[in-house]
Order: structure tokens, then C-alpha cells, then sequence
């Protein structure tokens, strides 16, 4: 599995993990395992607001992945936060609002 992170989902206002399913371990090919530790370190430098870092370690996980992916909105965000960073309240929590 990986971890996407915390999210507080419209209506809610409680955080809730949430993990993807890859593949059994013992299963996994090289891929998946690089896309799952490439992208667990830049979670690691997202929640410790190092953008830059994340922000590269997003773009090398993409190589992983499809253009709609876990990487590619993090990344966004990174860049946003990179640009306006958050308070100091900022816990890493994503809050998707109902559009």
C-alpha cells in the first residue's frame, strides 16, 4: 500500500488516512516498490513543508504513474504552497471542499 495522505472530505471535519492499494509485497515489481518509496520520501518532505523536495521527488514518482495521479496533485499543491506557504497550524491534512 501507499499512503495518500490525510483528508477532510466535504461535510466532514474529521481527517481520515488514506491508503492505495498496490499490490501483495511479495508480489510487487521493481516499479511499484520504486513508486512506493519515491513517493512515500516526498510525502515525508511535503509534511515537513520542504517543497522543493517534494515538489522533485513528486515529478521523479510521475515516471511511475499515469498523468492523473496521486503524484501529479500533490506536486500542484507543492508548487502552490511553495509560492503561499501555509500557516503554522498546517498539519499536512488536504481539505477537499464540495465544488
Amino acid at each position: 500500500v501507499r499512503n495518500l495522505g490525510k483528508f477532510i472530505f466535504a461535510g466532514k471535519s474529521n481527517p481520515i488516512e488514506v491508503f492505495e492499494l498496490i499490490s501483495l509485497f511479495e508480489d510487487a515489481d521493481t516499479c511499484q516498490l520504486d513508486l512506493c518509496n519515491t513517493f512515500s520520501d516526498a510525502m515525508y518532505a511535503y509534511r515537513n513543508q520542504q517543497w522543493e523536495k517534494a515538489i522533485n521527488l513528486f515529478g521523479q514518482s510521475m515516471n511511475f504513474e499515469n498523468e492523473n495521479c496521486p503524484s501529479r496533485f500533490y506536486l500542484e499543491l507543492c508548487k502552490n504552497y511553495w509560492k503561499n506557504p501555509p500557516d503554522s497550524r498546517w498539519d499536512g491534512t488536504v481539505y477537499l471542499a464540495q465544488k
